[in-house]
């Protein structure tokens, strides 16, 4: 899994923005991924570990 942090949550949207730790672009983790993972409630700065599927997209993300 890679971490990165929260630079934006959407709790009506349902959406997150995360900043890779290592750098790079930033990756948008959607419903049903935040939903899945029971992450209504993140905050911005918090640390998530997350899996990036082979399209470049967010698979799965779960609290550092």
């Amino acid at each position: 899994m890679a971490r990165g942090t929260v630079l934006v949550f959407d709790k009506q949207q349902l959406y997150a923005q995360i900043q890779p730790e290592g750098g790079g672009e930033s990756l948008t983790a959607y419903r049903a991924e935040i939903e899945a993972a029971r992450l209504h409630d993140l905050q911005v700065g918090e640390r998530v570990n997350y899996d990036v599927d082979s399209d470049g997209r967010i698979s799965r993300i779960s609290r550092a």
